[in-house]
């Protein structure tokens, strides 16, 4: 379900900036699937197949098993799972 409470695990992506976010192994296989995609990305011409390059890199890592987590709540203490499932 969108925005759901719950405990990432080591696959998830963790949205946020920092070395403990780029260091966690989801942001990682995230990275690796991204870098996978740039030169396709980069030999897009229009929006639309540029859109098209990021769907194919949003549906690789949901067809993985892995989620896309924020953090939420005032003070940041929880994490919400951000895709549609």
């Amino acid at each position: 379900p969108f925005n759901t409470t719950a405990v990432p695990s080591d696959a998830d992506i963790l949205c946020g900036r920092g070395r403990k976010h780029a260091n966690h192994a989801g942001n990682k296989m995230f990275m690796e699937i991204i870098r996978s995609h740039v030169q396709s990305y980069s030999a897009a011409s229009r929006r639309v197949e540029k859109s098209a390059v990021v769907i194919n890199v949003v549906q690789e890592v949901l067809a993985s098993g892995a989620r896309f987590f924020k953090r939420q709540g005032e003070e940041k203490t929880k994490w919400i799972v951000m895709n549609k499932e």
